[in-house]
């Protein structure tokens, strides 16, 4: 077999793969979901438009449409590579919206996003100085929703760093896996839900009426049931 028919064929499988997803009712809906939250980030993206950061999170979503791209052909080790990506510049949005000098420095490749300055205890997003300063009322939930980021970060860097399990639970040759489409979407979920809650902290009360009307609309379709949430928008 020559080099252009190798690759016509996998690409052939790549679709076949594709196919697979909507014809299992079950991850056609998942992934439909995962797909929709894409609606979300936009409007989030749309509300922050004119702030600096805002460049930040547009590539988030770039990297989470090339993430959900990689899942439809089976590429599953990337896509969640891509997910980790993801979440890390969503979050880092939020990091660098109060951090200038620190977004200039990235800006001009003289620093890099680290983890562990965003979820930092003292000076992360999810810690009490921070969450203080911006929105008290979401204090509340700041245990629950930083624990729930870290784990998800984690789970994804299992398959950055290629950890045993990930071996494992990956198929050897690339091919339809229904358990990790619908494992994947989950992540995914949960991601949109962090980010959520993080865009609550920062901008709830930051933003002019028609975009607070709008971060609001959003927050409590998720939220709902959080009564500091709602407390907060009444």
């Amino acid at each position: 077999m020559n080099l252009f028919d190798f690759y016509k064929d996998f690409h052939k499988n790549n679709e076949n793969i594709l196919r697979s997803i909507f014809s299992d009712d079950k991850c056609k809906k998942y992934f439909t979901r995962s797909y929709n939250l894409i609606n979300d980030f936009n409007i989030l993206d749309k509300i922050i438009n004119e702030r600096y950061e805002s460049s930040i999170f547009k590539n988030a979503i770039k990297e989470y449409q090339y993430a959900l791209s990689a899942l439809t052909i089976g590429h599953y080790r990337h896509a969640y590579v891509g997910l980790r990506l993801f979440f890390e510049l969503a979050l880092a949005t939020i990091y660098y919206s109060s951090y200038e000098k620190e977004y200039r420095l990235w800006v001009k490749n003289k620093t890099d996003i680290r983890w562990q300055l965003l979820i930092h205890e003292d000076n992360g997003i999810f810690s009490e100085p921070f969450i203080t300063a911006f929105n008290e009322d979401a204090v509340e939930l700041k245990k629950e929703y930083s624990t729930i980021t870290s784990k998800v970060y984690r789970e994804c860097s299992e398959y950055v760093h290629g950890n045993y399990y990930t071996h494992t639970n990956l198929p050897l040759d690339i091919k339809f896996s229904p358990d990790i489409v619908c494992s994947w979407c989950e992540t995914a979920d949960t991601m949109h839900l962090c980010i959520l809650y993080a865009f609550y902290i920062r901008y709830a009360n930051a933003l002019d009426n028609t975009s607070e009307n709008e971060l609001k609309e959003i927050i409590l379709t998720y939220f709902h049931h959080e009564k500091s949430i709602r407390d907060h928008f009444s």
